[in-house]
């Protein structure tokens, strides 16, 4: 049992020393542009205008990194090993910058996909845009993810296999969520005669009153 012990705290060590590496590294990123215009100000090329901008800008960036740093550990910890493989990269100020100009394009309550072709159209006109190639598969593999956890209503699983919470903040995330609660409600359910979540709650009957 110490032994177990404290292999778990020499673990929680090497994490919390990869995430302040991390986080001490975007933060570095958000503060080039005000030390690049710190010493120019400092000398009167540049006019307080400019500099003010500058800072300005750094404030609003720096408040979209706090959020990004208060996902969840693991959720964190996934995201920086998938940017040392290559796999992912965030910048703040692209993220804040991507958050404003990317097109809505979120699940419609009231026209979602009717099958699960169309839903994955959705998800991969999104994750193509936003550089999200691990949610870019084949109609089938979707199908074959979901069906290994709809038996158990596993929802939560399936949404964390497929990496809906692997986001810059939680408005983000909720956008993955909601693309790939489409293709949860269009994929066939094996033990319900090949019928869809969608289909079977508009075959329930109304509530009595």
């Amino acid at each position: 049992m110490p032994k177990r012990s404290a292999e778990r705290k020499a673990r929680r060590a090497e994490e919390d020393a990869k995430i302040a590496a991390y986080t001490a590294a975007k933060y570095r990123r958000i503060l080039e542009p005000v030390v690049s215009v710190a010493r120019p100000f400092a000398t009167g090329d540049v006019g307080w205008s400019e500099f003010d901008a500058v800072i300005h800008g750094y404030a609003i960036v720096q408040r979209e990194a706090w959020i990004f740093f208060q996902q969840k550990r693991r959720d964190l910890l996934q995201f920086i090993d998938q940017e040392e493989r290559g796999d992912a990269y965030w910048d703040p100020a692209d993220a804040l910058k991507a958050k404003w100009t990317r097109p809505q394009m979120r699940y419609d309550a009231k026209h979602p996909p009717t099958a699960l072709a169309e839903a994955v159209v959705r998800l991969t006109e999104i994750a193509r845009t936003e550089g999200r190639e691990d949610l870019i598969r084949p109609t089938q593999d979707w199908e074959a993810l979901v069906q290994r956890y709809i038996v158990d209503a596993n929802v939560i699983g399936f949404m964390e296999e497929a990496g809906a919470h692997v986001a810059a903040d939680e408005a983000e995330a909720q956008e993955w969520i909601d693309l790939l609660t489409n293709i949860w409600n269009t994929t066939p359910q094996p033990d319900r005669g090949g019928r869809t979540a969608l289909e079977l709650l508009e075959r329930r009957p109304p509530k009595r009153r």
